[in-house]
């Protein structure tokens, strides 16, 4: 089970929590007070962040209708649209010149 998103939600969402609390208080608050406040609430929203994000994470990992479209959509990105043919042998497959692949590329 992975997390969704990284630390680094976290840290920015935190960030914005500060800014905006510390600016909110900064008008009615001498400046340290604002700081230590902002302070406070970053960590309180980062760890609920964090939490929630923990949270959902579960929620997904547990709903196997979910957990099999994001399998569908990983085997799907990884084949790409190139149907594979898996009873190649690979003696019968030649291989192509640089100029053939030139060729190909500029049609």
């Amino acid at each position: 089970m992975s997390l969704l998103g990284t630390w680094r939600t976290n840290v920015v969402v935190g960030s914005i929590t500060f800014l905006i609390v510390l600016f909110g208080n900064l008008q009615v608050n001498v400046w340290v007070t604002s700081l230590i406040r902002s302070l406070f609430w970053a960590v309180i929203v980062f760890l609920l962040t964090y939490m929630f994000r923990w949270l959902f994470a579960v929620a997904l990992a547990s709903n196997p209708r979910v957990e099999g479209e994001q399998r569908s959509l990983t085997n799907d990105e990884s084949q790409g649209d190139v149907p594979v043919e898996e009873n190649v042998n690979k003696s019968e497959v030649e291989r192509e010149t640089p100029e053939q692949a030139a060729a190909y590329v500029k049609d």
